[in-house]
């Protein structure tokens, strides 16, 4: 179930990410292993869904990304550096090459 429009603006990664980065949250802990992330198939895959929909309809790559390099999918860690927030989420055990090999073939 998603929790907000494409348009509603956050609270979840400080100020400027807020503004200007679309949200999608996993029901999951940071501290996650990658094994643990990988048990979850729906979780991922639902959220490849809506990653792959915001690719699509908003032109943005389906790769990772660092706040210095975006457009791209990034995480809440990587925002800590524009400031306002000390989230760590999804964590080191996120599995990207899943992640997005799933977000790609959504978009084929």
């Amino acid at each position: 179930m998603r929790a907000n429009t494409d348009d509603w603006c956050t609270w979840s990664t400080g100020n400027l990410g807020n503004r200007v980065l679309l949200h999608l949250a996993f029901v999951a802990e940071a501290c996650w292993s990658r094994q643990e992330w990988l048990a979850q198939p729906a979780l991922l895959a639902a959220g490849a869904d809506v990653a792959a929909h915001w690719c699509g309809r908003y032109g943005i790559p389906a790769r990772q990304a660092t706040v210095a390099k975006l457009p791209g999918i990034t995480t809440h860690d990587a925002t800590r550096a524009w400031g306002g927030t000390d989230h760590t989420d999804p964590g080191e055990g996120f599995p990207w090459t899943e992640f997005l090999a799933e977000v790609r073939a959504r978009l084929g």
